[in-house]
Parts: C-alpha cells; structure tokens; sequence
C-alpha cells in the first residue's frame, strides 16, 4: 500500500468515527424517520388510529417525568410514529429502545449562530437526533 493510499485509509477511518459524522447520521436519521410533532394537526392524524392509548412527547420521557414513568412501570413501551407510513394505514410505529440523558445542542443551519435542543433516541433504525415535542405512543 503506497504512502498517499495509507493517509486516505487513515483519514476515512477518522473521518467515520469522530463525534460530528455521527451527530450527521443522526440527524440524517431522524429527518428520515419523519415523525408525528406535538401539534394539534399531528393528534388529530394520530386519534382515529391510536386514540386510546397513551401520547406524551420525547421531552417528556427524556425529562423522566412522572407520566413517562407511570407508564414504564405499567409495562408500556413507547414508540415513534411515521406520519407517511400511518396516512397510508400501514404499521406506522417505531420502537424506541432508549433515551439520551441529556439533550443535545445542534445549529439550525445556514449562517444563524442560534441553537436548538435535540434528544438522542435509539430506534431500530439507528439513533436518530429528534425534536423534544416528538410524539411517543406508548403500547
């Protein structure tokens, strides 16, 4: 292996495992999972489907609130919901495997300095960066 093949080996390698590709991947991953928000539009999508059972937010169940432990302690799980996969009444959840301690400061972008909060969640397709008033359904 030639000197200018080891340095670009040695780059993508560093390149693919430092701290801001993988907060790249994550936000690729939750622009993605295109998700129900806690508006009243987005409940009302959710309510012919799963009106019956419990909704609070990703903040909430990252805040460890009381609500989100009530229902842990009865035994739900919390999911995501796709809003295409569920306007196509197809299985729209997303298992939520785990929650970020703290939430995580991420630019919006563009050349304003302003930051917004994200909460790191682990879902079968990856962890994913996701807004805290994210809909959790919990099953």
């Amino acid at each position: 292996m030639s000197r200018a093949e080891q340095a670009r080996s040695a780059a993508r390698a560093y390149s693919e495992g430092n701290a801001l590709s993988k907060m790249n991947a994550a936000r690729r991953i939750g622009a993605a999972l295109d998700v129900l928000k806690a508006t009243d539009a987005d409940k009302a999508l959710l309510a012919p489907h799963y009106g019956k059972l419990p909704v609070s937010t990703l903040g909430d169940y990252q805040a460890n609130n009381e609500t989100a432990g009530a229902l842990i302690d009865q035994g739900r799980e919390p999911y995501l919901v796709n809003r295409e996969a569920l306007s196509l009444d197809m299985h729209p959840l997303i298992e939520v495997w785990d929650v970020g301690a703290e939430l995580v400061k991420v630019g919006r972008g563009g050349r304003s300095f302003m930051r917004q909060d994200m909460v790191m969640a682990s879902t079968q397709r990856g962890d994913a960066l996701l807004s805290p008033d994210t809909l959790l359904v919990w099953r």
